[in-house]
């Protein structure tokens, strides 16, 4: 939809003024202020947010227009068209020096006026796209600097949850065996479990992948979410939610869902961060009973999932509901927003075939509600991998092991021996190489690590392949941007196993590989 475009006049003529008016409404604009001093443009700049402002140079007042522009320019981006019956120089230099994006002298003829309003509002498109894709641009950087980062921090964090979650395991088979209750350590397991989650959410956030999609349990992502938020919303704002017990599974991304609400509840605490109020999140299931519309997008009877986020703050304007969802769309101040954070919301959804409803009232409030798919299999939840179980499988075969690091390594192995494996290790690649060239046909697995010095886990794995071209590998890491399994298996690699792993995830995989 096109909007017609608003003008500002600020003429201190009062017959000059009208007769501009009236020119400019022949054209078909829309005049939303007619002002007389440069104090007053600056305040209905601010209130009304008029698409191009038409400003007379010599204003009565203490601030003339140069003075008046520049300050409606550099607060609100609104574009400056100078009016003015003089054309010295010195007057000309210091009203290009603020930026202007027109000049007539008067008298001047209606088209020379339209012409002027069309070529300052394209200009100031222009500028703002390039402003945009400027920002986009340092965002990309921030983005993979921050990709680099994240992958360092959660290769080491989860070399340390493998080292917490394998001793203690380890433990808990001492527990077991004395007869001692279990509860500690495996509220201990849960707590890594959960660190494990949160370590790959923020991998996902941080770098750029295709969208893929799984079946996701979503309380967890709702609730890490909602205690983020917590930490960087004003103090001002009471934050609370309810969340049923009984809710199931949805088919989406994890790193996609955390954005939306992310989005929208920043959008919340923003609408409240002058005087305060409440946020409050609910999450439930809903049966719809017949197909409802939300934002265009026909959502077909079933079972949903609805998340619902609501604030007390100021509202939207009425006539502004139907334009939330457009890009660059903004009623925020320059520089508290691009405009992009509803419409990414959306998108977001309608790719996971939900739909996003909003009511609002100004000074009271808005209300976004997310209706989600829900799974028809509500059991297919996430297996909690360091559950105990009896049936975990073991072997007799010899595995090389590789692990630069010292504790790992020795956690790994005392892992593999207690399942029943005959163990050679090493932390150091090159050493292990040198091992395996001097006898290959005694080994029956090679487990490495990836992040190395000296030999990498792919390199290591490629020169011992290339001596015993049937040797079975598997590489375990904490995270690489350099190899995954795919990449993995590309190069002949057996086995994928990722960092912090339970005994059972180890033994399990290990017999894949062997059988």
């Amino acid at each position: 939809m096109t909007y017609p475009t608003t003008i500002m006049i600020v003429e201190d003529e009062v017959l000059i003024a009208d007769d501009i008016k009236s020119s400019l409404e022949n054209m078909g604009y829309i005049i939303v202020a007619n002002v007389t001093s440069g104090e007053e443009a600056v305040d209905e700049a601010r209130i009304k947010k008029p698409d191009v402002a038409l400003m007379d140079i010599r204003l009565r007042g203490k601030m003339d227009g140069i003075e008046a522009a520049d300050l409606i320019y550099s607060h609100h981006e609104i574009p400056v068209i100078f009016l003015t019956a003089y054309a010295e120089d010195a007057l000309l230099d210091r009203a290009r020096s603020v930026g202007s994006f027109g000049y007539l002298l008067k008298p001047f003829e209606e088209y020379e006026l339209k012409a002027a309003i069309e070529m300052a509002i394209y200009k100031v498109k222009t500028d703002r796209k390039l402003k945009d894709q400027e920002r986009l641009l340092r965002q990309a950087t921030k983005m993979e600097a921050m990709g680099t980062l994240a992958g360092g921090i959660a290769h080491d964090f989860n070399n340390l949850l493998s080292i917490i979650t394998g001793y203690t395991e380890l433990i808990q088979d001492d527990l077991i065996q004395a007869g001692i209750d279990t509860e500690k350590t495996h509220e201990i397991l849960k707590a890594s479990f959960r660190a494990k989650k949160l370590i790959n959410q923020i991998l996902m956030f941080s770098r750029k992948r295709e969208q893929k999609f799984d079946i996701i349990d979503i309380v967890p992502i709702i609730k890490e979410t909602l205690k983020f938020m917590r930490a960087s919303i004003p103090a001002t704002i009471r934050m609370d939610y309810s969340i049923d017990s009984d809710i199931g599974t949805i088919m989406g991304d994890p790193t996609q869902i955390h954005q939306v609400l992310i989005n929208l509840c920043t959008n919340a605490s923003h609408a409240m961060e002058e005087d305060g109020g409440e946020l409050f999140v609910t999450t439930t299931s809903q049966r719809l009973e017949t197909s409802i519309t939300c934002s265009g997008v026909d959502l077909p009877p079933g079972n949903y999932i609805r998340i619902q986020v609501k604030d007390s703050g100021y509202g939207i304007k009425e006539e502004n509901i139907d334009r939330i969802f457009d890009p660059y769309f903004t009623t925020k101040d320059v520089g508290k927003g691009s405009g992009m954070g509803l419409s990414v919301v959306m998108g977001i959804i309608k790719s996971h075939k939900g739909g996003v409803t909003v009511t609002s009232s100004p000074d009271k409030g808005s209300c976004f509600t997310i209706y989600l798919p829900e799974m028809e299999d509500t059991a297919a939840k996430e297996e909690f991998p360091f559950d105990q179980a009896d049936n975990i499988p073991k072997g007799t075969e010899h595995i090389l092991l590789v692990d630069d690091d010292p504790v790992v390594e020795k956690l790994a192995g005392t892992m593999l021996e207690g399942l029943g494996y005959k163990l050679t290790s090493f932390n150091d690649s090159t050493t292990a190489l040198e091992m395996f060239q001097s006898n290959p046909s005694q080994y029956d697995l090679l487990m490495t690590d990836y992040t190395m010095p000296g030999l990498t886990g792919t390199s290591l794995a490629q020169k011992c392949m290339a001596i015993r071209p049937d040797i079975p590998v598997l590489l375990s890491t904490g995270y690489s941007c350099h190899v995954d399994e795919k990449r993995a298996a590309d190069i002949g690699i057996k086995g994928y196993i990722m960092k912090p792993f339970s005994r059972k995830e180890l033994a399990e995989t290990l017999r894949d590989i062997l059988d």
